[in-house]
């Protein structure tokens, strides 16, 4: 039982849903699991890591609280579903270390120097959570993390409507036959260190992630369905095969008609990507155009032109939306550019000789951002300063 209630904490602690018991569990679990991993890495210091995890008095007191608030509900645990399978991958991730590893260089270090960082320093940067402005056509913005629950505005026939957890919906349609409709847009857009759901008036789902927007018509007209993205965002498509979908990513357009998924088109990066999780979708630019299939990413590079499919890790790519970091032998410029939108801090080096060190591994995204760096730090080939809310990366 005790291994069920773990996966259904840990499920609820990635969604940013655990109460404050479940959030001290997991992170006193992690702080642990940390240092005994440090422990291991040393000469003669290899041990049973999780058996003396699972038998720390601090943990068990945790454990018995929850327990307690559990029992109530134990009924409603499904532990063989498909949501309940993803977070047992995610709880053995965790459990066997969630260690990092370079593939450029791997070698101990006796001390991090996030040892210089000041507490105060990394206290003060936060993970991020649901937070994102609504631009009405009118140009009246609301912020919806300090808005209440319920309708927001009514736009003709369709109300715009702020639900539970970070969700943004929209209900009613206009009449296929109003000659009269002219198309109105919002823009939902969310800040550095925030994130937000959206579902639009056909039934498909977005989810935007840190410092991303998208542009899109309050109710769908004509023979497409399209919308605008910058930054990042995840799509599951409803179908409607009369109405194809298209996300346009500056100067890339992507054509669907039912399918799920997700666009990077950060300003800061030097390529527009696009990662299949399921049906097909066509990426264009210009003359040139690819049909992707599901497990693909296709990436167009701004400053030449060319556009290149490869085989996808689609778990990693998609992995913000489950709420985790996950690193599939990334670059660390692009591990940090990741870091500093969702902690919403600056990012500078203080040496350019770390261009070409990629590290792999999995993280929880609402840790704090000390553990992440912690992680990378244990693989002896970087460190990081924390000041005021800049973070150094160094040798």
């Amino acid at each position: 039982m005790k291994e069920q209630q773990f996966i259904k904490v840990l499920h609820k602690y990635v969604n940013g849903k655990a109460n404050k018991n479940e959030k001290d569990l997991m992170e006193a679990y992690y702080r642990l699991l940390l240092e005994k991993s440090k422990l291991a890495s040393k000469p003669g210091g290899e041990e049973d890591v999780e058996g003396e995890l699972l038998e720390n008095g601090l943990l068990n007191k945790i454990w018995d609280k929850i327990r307690d608030e559990e029992q109530v509900n134990a009924k409603e645990l499904k532990p063989f579903s498909k949501t309940w399978q993803i977070a047992a991958m995610i709880a053995a991730l965790i459990i066997i270390g969630i260690i990092f590893y370079t593939v450029v260089e791997r070698r101990s270090s006796e001390k991090t120097s996030m040892a210089v960082s000041r507490q105060q320093d990394i206290d003060k940067i936060k993970p991020g959570s649901n937070k994102a402005v609504l631009i009405l056509s009118n140009g009246k913005k609301i912020f919806l993390d300090n808005t209440s629950n319920g309708s927001l505005a009514k736009q003709g026939n369709v109300n715009v409507i702020k639900l539970n957890g970070g969700q943004l919906t929209y209900k009613g349609t206009y009449p296929a036959h109003d000659q009269k409709f002219q198309p109105v847009y919002n823009t939902l857009s969310t800040p550095r260190g925030g994130q937000y759901k959206l579902t639009l008036p056909d039934g498909t789902k977005v989810w935007l992630n840190a410092a991303s927007s998208l542009h899109y018509p309050v109710a769908f007209s004509g023979q497409t369905r399209t919308v605008a993205l910058t930054g990042e965002g995840y799509f599951e498509i409803a179908q409607d095969a009369q109405k194809p979908f298209i996300v346009q990513a500056d100067k890339i357009k992507i054509e669907v008609l039912g399918t799920s998924f997700d666009v990077n088109s950060y300003k800061d990066e030097d390529e527009i990507k696009a990662t299949l999780e399921e049906g097909s979708i066509k990426m264009t630019e210009g003359e040139k155009s690819i049909l992707l299939k599901p497990g693909e990413k296709v990436s167009f590079d701004e400053k030449n032109g060319n556009m290149n499919v490869e085989k996808a890790n689609v778990a990693a790519d998609i992995a913000w939306k489950n709420g985790l970091f996950s690193f599939d032998n990334t670059n660390i410029k692009e591990i940090m550019a990741r870091v500093s939108r969702w902690y919403d801090v600056k990012v500078v080096y203080a040496t350019t000789e770390l261009s070409h060190k990629c590290y792999s591994g999995v993280l929880p995204r609402y840790s704090e951002v000390s553990a992440l760096l912690n992680m990378l730090e244990m693989t002896g080939t970087v460190h990081f300063k924390i000041e005021n809310r800049t973070i150094t990366v160094m040798n």
